[in-house]
Order: structure tokens, then sequence, then C-alpha cells
């Protein structure tokens, strides 16, 4: 689930050169990718097409680009060993919780974010509500947070028996 080099997603978002939506930034460090500068902070932030990007005419009015200009404004004031806040957008249309469990760690790891946010909801409601049936199954889709807080549960009481 990642889109190609150059690719135009609709009339005003199109990905560079490695795939993903920039955020406009005229400032070097935090258009350095994949290597990571020294002194950067480095954000991962992953979801579905609110997080990519669509319904806003320009990649400098996403979530992440958002945050990387207001991050980096307040930056200077406060005491921080950092000199820049470089915020990635990794959204993607259409992704769920556990399709991005899996690109983060298949391959989002390797660039070393200091921090990860993913803002997930609707699609994961929506692939464990409708997705059985658009596929003509009787099994559901795993709702992965469903899942994980089962796992959470069988880890802090001590075994999952009965579930």
């Amino acid at each position: 689930m990642q889109f190609p080099a150059n690719f135009e997603a609709n009339n005003f978002l199109k990905t560079n050169s490695y795939g993903y939506l920039g955020n406009s930034n005229a400032i070097n460090p935090l258009n350095t990718f994949p290597e990571k500068k020294e002194r950067v902070f480095r954000v991962i932030m992953m979801g579905g097409s609110s997080m990519f990007g669509f319904g806003v005419n320009h990649e400098s009015k996403t979530i992440p680009a958002y945050l990387e200009r207001l991050s980096n404004s307040e930056l200077s004031k406060i005491k921080s060993k950092y000199d820049y806040i470089q915020v990635l957008n990794f959204g993607h249309p259409g992704a769920h919780s556990s399709i991005l469990l899996m690109k983060l760690s298949q391959y989002l790891v390797h660039l070393e974010p200091d921090m990860v946010i993913s803002l997930d909801g609707f699609n994961d409601a929506w692939y464990a509500l409708y997705e059985a049936n658009r596929v003509g199954t009787n099994v559901g889709i795993i709702n992965w947070a469903h899942a994980s807080y089962r796992y959470f549960k069988c880890l802090k009481y001590d075994g999952c028996s009965g579930n």
C-alpha cells in the first residue's frame, strides 16, 4: 500500500520521487529523505485518505504539513536538542490499522522515526462491517483494534482461556 513515484492522486496532489506526499517545505533538512539529518526529530504520520490529504487543494494543507509548520514555529520557544521537526506523510486512501502496522514494520521503521502518529478509525470500522459481505465470505474481517485489545488483556491477565 504505497503510491509509485510521481503519482497524481487527483488534480491537486502528486507524490514525490519516493512515492509519498511532501509538505511543500522549502527548508532543506525537512526535505531530506530517506536519510535522517542530525538534530532532526522525525515524525511519521500514517492513516487513510484524511491523513493523505484528500479534500484539500494543495499538499501544504494536509494534516502532516500543518503539524510540521506549527511544530517548527514553536520549536524555537523551547530548549530542545533538535533544530527541526520533520513530519512525513505516509497516509494512503483506504488504509486501515492492520495495513498500517505492516507498512510500519516492513519499511517505515527503517526511516528511524522518533515518533509515529496513526489516525485510524473509519476504514477499520468499514472493513470490519462491510468487507466480508463484499468478498462473499461468512468469516468476518479482523477488526485490528478489537484484536489488539484482546491480546493486551491476555498478556495483562496472564492467559486467554475461554476467549
